[in-house]
């Protein structure tokens, strides 16, 4: 049987991208807003009823219709680009990949 090979991490470089990525966030967004945006994109939840993704065609429209529904109206850009670096291309990629890194950039935080 073939042994895996070992990931080597440089963890200050993590930290340091971790950083980079808490320090793009729009201005006047908190993580704790994402956080917020990426929970309400959940498709089980009876409030996401804009959820765009439905089967193989994937959107945007439940992210757009929170942000325009919230007080950033006018960083609708920042915070799409922001959440497309984190991985959230649509709103299942923001569910399911973004979420878990916001909580990770937030985890840095509280330790």
């Amino acid at each position: 049987m073939a042994r895996r090979k070992k990931r080597s991490r440089d963890t200050y470089l993590a930290a340091a991208r971790r950083q980079r990525l808490r320090d793009e966030l729009p201005p006047g967004v908190s993580l704790d807003v994402m956080g917020d945006l990426c929970r309400f994109l959940d498709p089980r939840l009876p409030t996401s009823t804009k959820f765009g993704c439905r089967g193989e065609t994937h959107s945007l429209s439940g992210a757009i219709n929170w942000i325009f529904n919230s007080e950033f109206y006018g960083q609708e850009t920042e915070i799409l680009a922001w959440l497309g670096a984190l991985g959230g291309c649509c709103d299942c990629t923001i569910r399911t990949k973004a979420l878990p890194r916001i909580i990770r950039l937030s985890k840095d935080l509280w330790e």
